[in-house]
């Protein structure tokens, strides 16, 4: 294009835009990964059942050995008298697939 001292001037439409072609070709900042403070956790989750059960018997310890002979017949799932779960933990693990991932907005 031409001015009016007839000198050639670029066209702002048809020239090279230098910022878009850096902006889509630079690499990107590396970006901090959210995770890197995270480790892998092994944790035992124990749960307690108690249910009291009444045993007509001579002493305590026979009472005890009787019961124990079906013990694995005995309903847990009815008539608890106690009942709860505990989380302890055990060790780091060197997994590298979990079970479970605390959410970053949990720790906010």
């Amino acid at each position: 294009m031409r001015n009016r001292n007839d000198e050639l001037e670029p066209d702002p439409d048809a020239g090279f835009d230098m910022d878009a072609w850096e902006e889509e070709n630079m690499p990107a900042e590396e970006h901090k990964d959210s995770y890197e403070d995270y480790e892998c956790y092994e944790l035992e989750v124990t749960e307690t059942v108690v249910k009291t059960v009444s045993v007509f018997a001579k002493d305590p310890e026979s009472a005890k050995k009787y019961l124990e002979t079906f013990i694995d017949d005995i309903d847990m799932k009815s008539g608890i008298d106690e009942y709860k779960k505990t989380v302890t933990v055990a060790e780091e693990c060197g997994k590298s697939t979990f079970d479970y991932t605390v959410p970053l907005w949990w720790y906010e």
